[in-house]
């Protein structure tokens, strides 16, 4: 599964506003988060550098379809923001924000069920504030490279068949390389279920991957 963390292509985004170019090297997450609740948009537009592609890269693996994937996780970035004050330090920031892609994306994915019933112009956030974060279009997807060679098409189409429940743990801790703990806190569920469902999902693939490897 390391294989999969290799060869991600860049989705450059465009942050909330212009702002003067300033160094945060150093800085963590944390003090980041403190800053732009003092109305440093700096410190934000960091935040969003730091995160834009690990994030595209896991709600892609999530939905199956790149232009959603953009949609959500621009979505999640402007929840972000205007939550900004709500957000405490108890445990990671990229827990709290993937936490927020991934309701995002699950409610997507319902609405997704429930557009195809009704009409497909319909948008996916009604309820979105009212500016947004534009993601260039670089006309690649997440791990684009890996995926069109022939062992990154079998793993990318065998993850595809798996379900949602043992899919995401995997994305998070094989691509992502999140830990045990931190996938728990994303998931909200005890570490011991993320291991199982980890493994489980893992012989899925493996058993997928058999044939042909």
């Amino acid at each position: 599964m390391s294989a999969l963390r290799k060869n991600r292509p860049r989705t450059d985004i465009v942050p909330l506003q212009e702002v003067a170019r300033r160094t945060y090297d150093g800085v963590t997450d944390h003090r980041l988060m403190e800053l732009c609740c003092e109305g440093d948009k700096g410190a934000f537009n960091e935040i969003v550098l730091r995160y834009k592609d690990p994030l595209v890269n896991f709600v892609y693996h999530l939905v199956d379809d790149y232009g959603t994937a953009k949609d959500i996780a621009q979505e999640a970035f402007i929840r972000a923001y205007l939550n900004a004050h709500r957000y405490r330090p108890i445990a990671s920031f990229s827990t709290w924000l993937y936490q927020i892609a991934k309701n995002l994306a699950y409610n997507a994915l319902k609405k997704r069920k429930r557009y195809q019933k009704t009409s497909i112009n319909d948008p996916i956030f009604p309820d979105s504030p009212g500016f947004t974060l534009d993601l260039e279009d670089g006309k690649r997807k997440p791990d684009e490279e890996l995926e069109n060679s022939e062992l990154g098409k079998l793993i990318f189409s065998a993850l595809r068949t798996i379900p949602h429940k043992y899919r995401v743990p995997i994305v998070l801790r094989d691509i992502e390389g999140f830990s045990y703990e931190q996938i728990a806190g994303i998931l909200r569920c005890p570490k011991g279920t993320v291991k199982s469902r980890i493994n489980r999902g893992r012989r899925m693939m493996r058993a997928k991957l058999e044939p042909f490897v």
